[in-house]
């Protein structure tokens, strides 16, 4: 983990004052600031420049020239960035309320138009990034944060840190980036792909938001591989017969294995059950929704612990492979 020595830093420590700890990486801290002329708070990023690969560097410039680009309701804001003493600082948008998954089962009732209400946010956010020809590559739902801790919250699109930007619908040889579980089959079977991967990450996301497991899940890696390769995934009863047909059919069409025929995010919008999201009659079970929700923590427990080693495990087997960008 970082280890940031912020007595070292000069003309930010006179303009800014940093407070506790968001998270941690190897290279970088995120730290709760604010500026002592407007009081204005963020959430800044630290990263030790000189700790930095080559590789890295390249890949910190491409998010940061992706961020500055950014300007929507529901993606978290970069407003600036700073350099000083080897440390490059970006000040981040302060979003409090946790991400969507916990925010949603803290409170006490659960229903299928909360869920459309999120999915909605996170596909404008999804609309408005690919048509500016940015591929987001890890959405999940750690990487989706709320201002508040309401159902109702605005949901920001957050971590573009393994974003790409591309050649308009122009798939291309990006490498194997992402996290397993939410990987699109195309990037599995190491194939060019394009915007439509954010669309299928987003068809898992709303698949698990629904019933609190995800759609796609093996202990052995290559079972899981082979499942996502071809789509293997079924709406479970009894859990799935509370669930809108409308709301199955949507996930179908994100969840196409053809990244040509995969639904796009403009056309997911328009979907009939987006649409409708106030007529929407939930009978969504609540409590056994929430109880999967509450335990599903893919940070930690079993779960967790084979999501990283499947990860590591396949980035390990198709490194030699990637290829830059």
């Amino acid at each position: 983990m970082a280890s940031i020595r912020l007595r070292e830093i000069n003309t930010l420590s006179e303009e800014y004052e940093f407070m506790e700890d968001l998270t941690k990486g190897l290279f970088f801290v995120v730290k709760r600031c604010s500026n002592k002329k407007t009081t204005k708070e963020f959430a800044a990023k630290i990263i030790h420049l000189t700790k930095l690969s080559a590789r890295e560097f390249n890949r910190l410039q491409r998010e940061v020239k992706i961020c500055l680009k950014l300007n929507h309701p529901n993606i978290v804001r970069l407003h600036h960035t700073s350099n000083e003493n080897g440390l490059c600082f970006l000040f981040f948008e302060l979003v409090p309320g946790g991400d969507v998954f916990k925010v949603l089962v803290a409170n006490d009732y659960y229903t299928e138009p909360e869920a459309c209400f999120a999915i909605k946010q996170v596909l404008e956010a999804v609309q408005y990034f690919h048509n500016l020809n940015i591929i987001h590559r890890d959405l999940k739902p750690e990487n989706l944060l709320t201002l508040t801790k309401s159902p109702d919250s605005i949901i920001k699109v957050s971590d573009f840190s393994l974003a790409v930007e591309t050649d308009g619908n122009v798939f291309g040889n990006f490498g194997l980036v992402g996290t397993l579980a939410y990987m699109a089959p195309e990037i599995v079977k190491k194939e060019k792909y394009g915007k439509p991967v954010d669309i299928w990450c987003c068809g898992v996301i709303l698949y698990l938001l629904l019933v609190g497991y995800p759609p796609f899940w093996e202990e052995n890696k290559e079972q899981l591989i082979n499942k996502i390769k071809i789509a293997d995934f079924e709406f479970q009863l009894p859990e799935w017969n509370f669930i809108s047909d409308a709301a199955k059919e949507l996930i179908r069409m994100m969840l196409t294995i053809d990244p040509h025929k995969r639904v796009t995010s403009s056309a997911a919008l328009n979907h009939k059950w987006i649409v409708n999201n106030a007529n929407i009659v939930s009978n969504l079970s609540a409590p056994l929704t929430l109880y999967r929700l509450r335990n599903f923590n893919p940070k930690s427990k079993l779960m967790g612990a084979v999501f990283v080693w499947l990860f590591a495990s396949i980035c390990r087997e198709f490194k030699q492979n990637e290829i830059q960008t």
